[in-house]
């Protein structure tokens, strides 16, 4: 099964809720918000994501180290606060947990010969995270926001992944569970574009959506047209 025969040769997979997730009770943005009264999910986001812009390529002590500068954090925090701070970004690594088909999806996609690329707006904690998980071996090429300095929908951060793979976007699928970064900026950049929606009990694939298919699982990649030779 030659990748040359196939409409699909590249493949960039998102990480959270798609590759890997953390349960609820164990995460990191939410627990911070919690404890740091005044503040939101998203605005602990907007933090994270604001540091990893200006300083790229941080190990996750030196973010923890800037997120506890940050003057919303640093009006909230003492050295107790600060203390159980690092202690929830690093508890949030330890609780994350793949997909239940990561591994034998990606096993399967690598050895049939597609380029496989990881992109996603994330912490530098995410680097311990996959190599925890023993995900970085699937891929040619891994992405993170936070060293790059692009966040998703943005399609710079995927051409950094294209180059890197020596392929081009209509010979490219992104996948992953978010309309809003991944399906977009998959759009954006002229790829091909899959929704990963596990509320759904059958996959769906159709012109009336705004994607080639959405799918309930990963092992549903396996079953789409576009992924098999000769489409």
């Amino acid at each position: 099964m030659s990748p040359s025969h196939k409409s699909v040769k590249a493949i960039i997979f998102d990480l959270g809720n798609t590759l890997m997730h953390i349960p609820r009770e164990f995460d990191e943005e939410l627990l911070s918000a919690e404890l740091l009264t005044g503040l939101t999910e998203d605005v602990v986001r907007t933090i994270a994501y604001r540091i990893c812009n200006v300083y790229r390529g941080l190990s996750p002590d030196q973010f923890l180290a800037k997120l506890l500068e940050a003057p919303e954090i640093r009006a909230r925090c003492n050295a107790e606060t600060a203390a159980r701070l690092a202690e929830i970004w690093y508890r949030s690594v330890e609780m994350a947990v793949p997909s239940s088909d990561a591994h034998s999806v990606l096993e399967n996609l690598k050895s049939s010969g597609f380029h496989l690329a990881l992109v996603s707006n994330t912490t530098p904690f995410s680097s311990i995270i996959i190599d925890r998980l023993l995900l970085q071996p699937y891929f040619e090429t891994i992405v993170f926001s936070c060293n790059v300095g692009y966040l998703k929908p943005d399609p710079r951060i995927f051409k950094v992944a294209l180059e890197a793979l020596g392929t081009q976007p209509e010979e490219t699928c992104v996948i992953g569970d978010k309309i809003r970064t991944d399906i977009l900026g998959g759009q954006i950049l002229g790829a091909k574009t899959v929704l990963l929606e596990t509320r759904l009990s059958t996959p769906l694939v159709g012109e009336q959506i705004p994607t080639h298919a959405i799918i309930s699982s990963l092992s549903d990649l396996l079953q789409l047209d576009i992924f098999r030779p000769n489409c």
